[in-house]
């Protein structure tokens, strides 16, 4: 594993700095090897460092390493000042990182051209680093932060957002590096270095995702060679519903219940002319809490009519992660209504993810969040089998529970009630852009490998608990940004691995990206990896 971190500042005065590294490595990792010295100055301009932890892999441990750097003040006006780093490293027995003696050789040249003084920061401390550069400026005005890079060479790390997490709109390439994705077996790359910062409904795990400010990009396809290549798993495929309707005249009818049946209670999220409300319905003699989607009294004809074209669309599938509809009342054309079964404190996966990353609530666990995806993953597969397309695969079309039980349900109304989402391209058609697949977003094709690809969007949505993706793209530019090679960076304390498998999903190539199947079987055992160390 490589760490990379790039920042650049000027600097009016030479400041001496001393580095130290602790840890105990219990047989597990041999010395931590780092390409500059550990004394110099803090340099004047940008510069580039290189930490590598390598695992012996005669043994599997968790290991903790401290990196503490000393900066002396120029003068008795000023304190010295001391930040201290701590992550998680584990090495997993069999999986040996020790670098060869050209790695070696590259390593020490490094060195010695570095050997002027590089500053040295480890993990996600850069965003510490230059907020200590900007009290520092305050006090004594010593630092200023210089002018932002607009590009920077290929890196390999899981700590890009934190490198670059003053700067906007910067492009890194991922495509040089020659090296598998994650080649160390190590899921510590997610470890993070600021503190848990909501209320924790258990022990703050040091995997657990955190918000992260702003985004940057990446052309990652060294990682897709790696898991393309994997001996993955395929799940074992259900039995299409021979006799399923798929006549949405017929649907509606199959569907069709008395309004007096379904009564509305609380309303849970509404939009220009959308409403989603929680309410109860009266199935024979019995009473089931339900959602319930409908429209305003504002909305069109054609409005209401999309409502339940979009609903139709999963009608008479049965499986755990998706919902589909299970009653409709068209008796007013204007105001139709569409029931789902809903069980208490069920949400929608989006606003849920952003009320986590908001601090409203605690935010689940990163194993939690990989079997989220899974979860999305297993109901997309169903869908396929049943060879349905959803064709709009996001956190807003997906509802969790209090467990974090997660079903798939289709896109009505998603265009209004999350219309920050949804772009038109001059065509006078909202589409959700930056989830679409470059041939769905260019030549208008929907298959089951672009809603794989909008899957991967999800996976990096539930890394970034919610974030918006490509946000600091114009709509526009999107379809030129992915003809380029660029995808979404790895997030900040996302682990190599589901970065990995989120880049395979952006695969250029439509077949070359995974199944919804194969994808299940990868997250699968990620998770049951990570619950082995966490």
């Amino acid at each position: 594993m490589i760490g990379i971190i790039h920042y650049s500042y000027k600097c009016c005065l030479q400041l001496p700095y001393v580095m130290g590294i602790d840890y105990e490595s219990r047989g597990a990792m041999l010395p931590p090897q780092v390409n500059i010295s550990e004394r110099g100055y803090v340099p004047t301009t940008l510069q580039t460092f290189r930490v590598r932890l390598p695992c012996t892999g005669s043994r599997s441990a968790e290991i903790l390493v401290t990196m503490q750097l000393n900066i002396s003040a120029p003068d008795r006006a000023h304190k010295d000042v001391r930040l201290t780093f701590k992550r998680n490293k584990i090495c997993l027995k069999g999986l040996s990182t020790i670098v060869t003696q050209n790695e070696t050789a590259r390593l020490a040249g490094d060195t010695n051209r570095g050997s002027g003084g590089v500053l040295f920061a480890a993990g996600g401390c850069a965003a510490a680093a230059l907020a200590l550069l900007a009290g520092v400026a305050a006090a004594g005005t010593l630092y200023k932060r210089g002018n932002k890079a607009r590009h920077h060479d290929s890196i390999h790390t899981s700590y890009t957002t934190a490198a670059y997490g003053s700067h906007q709109n910067v492009l890194l390439r991922l495509d040089n590096l020659g090296r598998p994705p994650s080649s160390t077996g190590s899921y510590a790359t997610i470890a993070s270095l600021h503190k848990f910062p909501f209320g924790s409904r258990r022990s703050p795990s040091p995997y657990a995702t955190t918000h992260i400010g702003e985004h940057i990009y990446a052309k990652p396809e060294s990682r897709v060679s790696y898991y393309a290549a994997s001996n993955l798993t395929h799940v074992s495929q259900q039995t299409v519903t021979k006799d399923r309707i798929t006549d949405p005249a017929e649907q509606l009818r199959y569907l069709t219940t008395s309004r007096s049946n379904i009564r509305l209670e609380i309303l849970v999220h509404e939009g220009t002319f959308g409403r989603i409300y929680k309410g109860v319905f009266k199935r024979g003699d019995t009473y089931e809490e339900v959602l319930v989607k409908t429209v305003s009294e504002a909305a069109s004809a054609m409005q209401a009519a999309l409502l339940v074209a979009e609903g139709l669309r999963l009608c008479g599938l049965v499986h755990g992660n998706v919902l589909a509809p299970m009653a409709a009342c068209a008796e007013e054309a204007r105001k139709p209504l569409l029931v789902y079964c809903c069980v208490s404190h069920s949400s929608n996966l989006k606003r849920f993810l952003t009320s986590c990353r908001l601090g409203h609530q605690a935010a689940p666990a990163t194993r939690e969040l990989v079997d989220l995806g899974a979860q999305a993953a297993c109901g997309l597969a169903y869908l396929h089998v049943q060879r349905v397309v959803h064709a709009d695969i996001a956190a807003r079309n997906c509802i969790v529970d209090e467990k974090l039980r997660l079903k798939v349900t289709d896109n009505g109304l998603s265009r209004d009630l999350f219309p920050d989402d949804y772009h038109c391209l001059g065509d006078n058609e909202n589409r959700p852009v930056k989830w679409m697949a470059p041939e769905s977003l260019l030549q208008n094709q929907y298959t089951t490998a672009s809603d794989v690809w909008s899957l991967g969007i999800t996976l990096w949505e539930l890394a970034t608990l919610g974030a918006s993706p490509l946000a600091e793209l114009d709509a526009a530019d999107v379809g030129a940004f992915l003809n380029g090679g660029y995808r979404p960076s790895q997030p900040h304390n996302c682990p190599d691995e589901l970065y990995g498998l989120m880049s395979w999903c952006w695969t250029t190539l439509a077949p070359a990206r995974p199944t919804a199947p194969q994808l299940l079987a990868a997250l699968h055992d990620f998770r049951q990896a990570l619950s082995t160390y966490i």
